[in-house]
């Protein structure tokens, strides 16, 4: 599901940027191929700037908005408001941490990338 989400994302056009190993442009990617079978369940995305990211992950159907990641189910969580918290932005900046930072928890669900959003800025999400 992890792959299948990133694959999709890489080319959506409110997403500026995907970091997920098994993306062949990750920094990583050979690094990631030859220690791992797989490249895990962790998706971090950073959103188009106009885009809110809390209103964006509140309006995902089948996410839970959670402050920690390791569930069968799919979580995701604001990057900068949360794990961030106690960085200045522009200590969160030098880290290449973006304040449109969203880090999903990929989980087991039987989905076919079918999720719905409709944030305020009119975005309209399926994957």
């Amino acid at each position: 599901n992890a792959l299948r989400l990133a694959t999709y994302l890489h080319t959506h056009e409110h997403v500026q940027q995907v970091y997920y190993p098994g993306l062949a442009d990750h920094p990583q990617h050979f690094i990631a191929r030859e220690l791992f079978t797989g490249y895990g369940g962790i998706v971090s995305i950073d959103l188009a700037a106009h885009i809110d990211p809390l209103a964006f992950l509140n309006e995902l159907k089948l996410v839970l908005c959670a402050t920690h990641l390791g569930d069968t189910r799919t979580l995701g969580l604001p990057v900068a408001s949360t794990i961030y918290f106690e960085n200045t932005a522009e200590q969160r900046a030098d880290m290449g941490i973006n304040d449109n930072m969203l880090r999903f928890s990929i989980g087991i669900e039987d989905v076919d990338l079918r999720l719905n959003s409709k944030t305020s800025s009119n975005l309209h999400f399926t994957f």
